[in-house]
């Protein structure tokens, strides 16, 4: 930015005081919208987490009705997860 000459008289003084003030009061009204906007930003994400938790308990309870309606079906056969346990030291 160019380096603008500026007399130093009274009237310049006072404007760039009113100048330096409304840039203040921008500063702090721009601060707190900031602030304001980063609270309903994080309202948002924990509803959000609220509600992702509740579709994967839908989910999950969906994908059980459907595994024993297969199964009352005769389309899935049942499976033993027994081969998947750790072994035990004897």
């Amino acid at each position: 930015m160019a380096e603008q000459q500026v007399f130093a008289t009274k009237v310049n003084l006072i404007l760039y005081k009113k100048a330096l003030k409304l840039a203040a009061l921008g500063y702090e009204l721009l601060d707190r919208k900031r602030n304001i906007l980063i609270r309903e930003l994080m309202s948002l994400v924990d509803k959000a987490g609220e509600l992702r938790g509740s579709i994967e308990d839908t989910y999950k309870e969906a994908y059980s009705a459907l595994q024993l309606a297969n199964i009352s079906m005769g389309l899935v056969t049942p499976v033993s997860y027994t081969h998947l346990t750790l072994p035990t030291k004897a």
